[in-house]
């Protein structure tokens, strides 16, 4: 994240195996509010952290 923050930003995906699939998060309600309070917390970083669902085909 502070890559990300140094630079002009970019998009982080949870959730994805190496071969661009989604595999799911457990918790992803928790997940976001923890990244969230973390990166505000640890880092002092403000930025947008969105759920994305992605559906199968």
């Amino acid at each position: 994240m502070c890559g990300f923050a140094n630079a002009q930003g970019g998009k982080i995906y949870i959730g994805m195996n190496d071969d661009g699939k989604g595999v799911g998060v457990e918790e992803s309600k928790k997940l976001l509010e923890d990244i969230s309070n973390k990166k505000v917390n640890s880092l002092g970083i403000v930025a947008d952290v969105n759920l994305h669902i992605m559906l199968s085909d």
